[in-house]
C-alpha cells in the first residue's frame, strides 16, 4: 500500500468516527441543555434561577473561546477532545450523585462547564479536522458534520420531552452519561494521517499569536469580511431565536410547541439540504469559490428568515425557513471550509475568533432585541436585524471590489 492509499484509507475511516462522534456529542447537547433548563426551572420555580442558568451557559461558551488557545496548543489531538467528553460525563453524573438539596446550586456551575466543553469540542474539531481528513475530502466531511448535527440537535429538541414526561430526568441524565461515554469511545480510533506536508507548530506567546492573527487578517480581507458579516449576522440570530414562540403563536395559537418543533425541523431539513447542495455545487462547478458561496449563503439565510416571519399561514413559513435554512448549511460549510484552507497557526486562532464573535453577537443581541418586539411589530424586529447583516454584506462586498480593483487596476469579472 503506497503513501497516498495510506492517507485515504486513514482519512475514510477518521470521517466515519468524526461525523458518529460530533453528530451524538451535539444530540446529547441538546438534550442536556433543555433537560436542565427545564429541570432548573421545576426545581426552583423561579425565572430568576432560569435565568442564572442560561447566563452561565452562555459565559462558558464565551471563555471557551478565548481560552481554546492555550488549550489546544497544550493538549493537541483527539486527547483533547476525549477529555472534554469525559469532563461532561462526569458532569452529567453528579445530578445522579448529589442530593437534591444541593443541585439548585450545582446546576449553574455544570451549564458553565456544558457551555465551555460544547464550544471547546466544536473548535477542536473544526481546527484540527485537515490533521485527521485529506484535503480532497474535507468539503464531504464538512457537508457531513453541518447536514446530519443540525438533524441530531432537531431530533435532540423534539425527543427530549417525550422522554421527560415517559421516563423522568433521571434516565435522561442517564442517557447524557452514556452519549458522552460513548463519544469519548467513538474518538479512540482517529489517527494523524502521516503527511509530511503537515507543519510542526511552533510554540510563540499566546499575545504574540493574536497580533499575528491580526497581520494575516489585513493580509486577507476577504476572511475579515466573512468574520465580520458572521458576528453581526448574531444579532439576526438572537432576533429570531427569540421571535420563534411569537410566530409560532400566530400561526398556531391552540399549539405553540407544535408549531414550534415543525419550524424547527423544517430549518434542520433545509440546512440539511444547503450542506449537501454545496458540495453537489463544486463537484459540478469546481471553479466556484467558498468566499462567494459564503455571501450567497449568508443572503439566502437573511432573507429567508425576513419572509418567514411575515406569513400566517403554517405551510408558507415552513417553506421560507427551509429556505433560511438552506442558506445557513451553504455559508456555514463555505466558512469552516473557506479556514480549514488556512495554515495550522492561523487555523486554531481564526476558529476560536469566530466562535467569540457568535457568543458575543448573540449574548448581546438577546439583550438588545428583547424590548424592540414591544416597540415595533415582530415582522419590523425581524427585518431590523436581519437586514443590519445584509446591509454590512454589502458595504463589505463594494470595499473588496474597491480594493480588488484598486490592486489590479483593472475591471474584475466577480470579487472572488
Amino acid at each position: 500500500m503506497n503513501h497516498l492509499e495510506k492517507c485515504l484509507r486513514t482519512s475514510a475511516i477518521n470521517a466515519f468516527f468524526i461525523i458518529c462522534a460530533r453528530c451524538i456529542a451535539d444530540f446529547g447537547s441538546v438534550l442536556s441543555m433543555i433537560a436542565l433548563s427545564s429541570y432548573v426551572f421545576l426545581i426552583s420555580n423561579n425565572v430568576y434561577q432560569f435565568s442564572i442558568f442560561m447566563v452561565c451557559s452562555v459565559c462558558g461558551s464565551l471563555f471557551s473561546s478565548v481560552i481554546s488557545l492555550p488549550f489546544f496548543r497544550k493538549m493537541p489531538g483527539k486527547l483533547a477532545l476525549i477529555c472534554l467528553n469525559l469532563v461532561r460525563f462526569f458532569v452529567m453524573l453528579l445530578l445522579l450523585i448529589l442530593p437534591a438539596s444541593y443541585l439548585l446550586y450545582v446546576v449553574p456551575c455544570i451549564a458553565f462547564i456544558s457551555g465551555l466543553c460544547n464550544t471547546l469540542f466544536t473548535i477542536g474539531i473544526n481546527s484540527q479536522l485537515p490533521n485527521w481528513i485529506i484535503q480532497p475530502k474535507r468539503l464531504s466531511v464538512n457537508t457531513w458534520l453541518t447536514s446530519l448535527s443540525s438533524v441530531s440537535a432537531v431530533t435532540g429538541g423534539l425527543l427530549v420531552g417525550v422522554l421527560i414526561a415517559g421516563t423522568g430526568y433521571e434516565n435522561v441524565f442517564i442517557l447524557n452519561i452514556v452519549v458522552y461515554a460513548f463519544v469519548a469511545v467513538m474518538l479512540l480510533p482517529l489517527k494523524k494521517l502521516t503527511d509530511g506536508a503537515q507543519p510542526s507548530y511552533q510554540s510563540v506567546p499566546f499575545r504574540q499569536e493574536w497580533r499575528q492573527l491580526k497581520v494575516e487578517l489585513r493580509q486577507a480581507p476577504i476572511l475579515a469580511g466573512m468574520l465580520l458579516v458572521t458576528l453581526v449576522g448574531s444579532l439576526g440570530n438572537a432576533a429570531h431565536q427569540v421571535g420563534f414562540p411569537i410566530i409560532a403563536k400566530v400561526l398556531t395559537p391552540e399549539n405553540i410547541s407544535q408549531a414550534m418543533g415543525v419550524l424547527m425541523a423544517s430549518w434542520a431539513v433545509g440546512k440539511f439540504v444547503g450542506a449537501r447542495l454545496l458540495g453537489h455545487l463544486l463537484k459540478k462547478y469546481p471553479n466556484l469559490s467558498l468566499e462567494r458561496l459564503f455571501f450567497v449563503g449568508f443572503s439566502i439565510l437573511s432573507m429567508g428568515f425576513m419572509l418567514t416571519f411575515q406569513q400566517h399561514q403554517p405551510v408558507w413559513a415552513m417553506l421560507f425557513v427551509i429556505c433560511a435554512g438552506i442558506g445557513e448549511g451553504i455559508a456555514e460549510v463555505s466558512l469552516v471550509s473557506r479556514v480549514q484552507a488556512e495554515s495550522d497557526t492561523l487555523r486554531l486562532p481564526v476558529f476560536s475568533t469566530l466562535a467569540l464573535l457568535k457568543m458575543t453577537g448573540f449574548a448581546a443581541g438577546m439583550i438588545i432585541v428583547a424590548p424592540f418586539y414591544n416597540w415595533l411589530p415582530l415582522y419590523l424586529v425581524i427585518m431590523l436585524f436581519h437586514g443590519i447583516p445584509l446591509i454590512t454584506l454589502v458595504m463589505v462586498y463594494i470595499r473588496l471590489r474597491k480594493r480588488w480593483q484598486h490592486k489590479l487596476n483593472i475591471q474584475p469579472k466577480t470579487d472572488f
